[in-house]
């Protein structure tokens, strides 16, 4: 009877098992996520420059932006893990209802609950009902909307949104070690990208051999790309540094010849913005421009390599200047 009753028990225990063990396979390197991108919304809106351009405002109206469809202004942050194809040609082959070459995961996090039930009951609107094992997706009904595409709502104001393989998994993490580890290294920034270089090796030699036949001197930077493993790129609105842009060498001495060539990289690049900032007035903006121009340099330390450009001195009313008063 003992045998009997644990026989049963281990049945029950498959049965329940099955449909979250089918939704957690390990993912194969190609599937694991390379890319991560977060826009904290709350951050851009709340800082002094969103407030006097009135971004919340602005991005109800934007062109397309549909208020009575979704309030973009609810939004409080974005967050997106993708993978990436072994090559660009799987970009161009995409087309209206296609599938997306990639894996994708991103959630939407909603300033409070009832902002998050909102904008999934109009997803649930123009979608049909998806069961995977035990749970309920909406995979939009569009035929033009990429094919795969699932959503589901989570927590006390999230909504989520990506591709099958990735949104099904009963733990959402996608991510390759050195992803992981170049995330790990940002700042809680008002928009933060991290690219793990080292996990998409096919791409890579693509954009490398693409970029050797560029003209001189940029197809000498080419080769560059295989000095590091990540790239990280942050933008802060209100802090001290506006933009930092960073990677992590193979050891010190590649981070040091990839800083020596993005030096010399940006060096032409800070000719070209002087060249162009003799065209406007002087002024706020034009100060901005130039210190800009002047922090553009690349160092090395370690195996980190480092472009920090400081928010110039009156920043905000510069870019309210440009923008004619922020009517854009």
């Amino acid at each position: 009877m003992r045998n009997a009753f644990m026989s049963f028990a281990a049945i029950a225990v498959a049965l329940v098992a099955a449909p979250a063990f089918a939704q957690q396979t390990t993912l194969t390197a190609q599937e694991q996520s390379v890319v991560m991108v977060e826009i904290d919304f709350a951050k851009i809106f709340n800082s002094e420059l969103g407030k006097m351009m009135d971004f919340e405002g602005k991005l109800k109206t934007i062109p397309g932006a549909d208020p009575d469809s979704f309030d973009a202004g609810s939004m409080s942050k974005v967050t997106a893990s993708l993978s990436l194809p072994d090559s660009l040609e799987a970009f161009q082959a995409m087309g209206p209802g296609s599938e997306l070459p990639m894996e994708m995961f991103t959630t939407m996090t909603f300033k409070d609950a009832g902002s998050a039930d909102a904008a999934f009951a109009k997803v649930k609107e123009k979608s049909e009902e998806v069961k995977i094992g035990d749970k309920t997706f909406f995979k939009p009904d569009d035929p033009s909307s990429p094919a795969g595409l699932l959503a589901e709502r989570s927590g006390d104001s999230m909504v989520f949104m990506g591709t099958e393989k990735y949104i099904s998994r009963a733990e959402k993490m996608f991510a390759t070690d050195g992803l992981k580890s170049a995330w790990g290294k940002m700042s809680d920034d008002a928009v933060r990208i991290a690219i793990d270089v080292e996990g998409m090796p096919a791409l890579r030699e693509q954009i490398i051999e693409m970029g050797s036949q560029a003209p001189p001197p940029f197809n000498t930077f080419a080769e560059l790309l295989n000095n590091v493993n990540d790239l990280r790129i942050a933008i802060d609105l209100d802090g001290d540094n506006l933009l930092t842009i960073a990677a992590t060498g193979k050891d010190a001495d590649m981070a040091e010849e990839f800083a020596e060539g993005l030096d010399a990289l940006l060096g032409m690049g800070k000719m070209g913005i002087m060249m162009q900032a003799g065209a406007i007035p002087e002024g706020d903006a034009k100060n901005a421009v130039m210190e800009i121009a002047e922090s553009l340099s690349a160092t090395s330390k370690g195996s980190e390599v480092t472009v920090i450009v400081p928010k110039p001195k009156g920043f905000n009313e510069a870019i309210m200047g440009l923008l004619g008063g922020g009517d854009f």
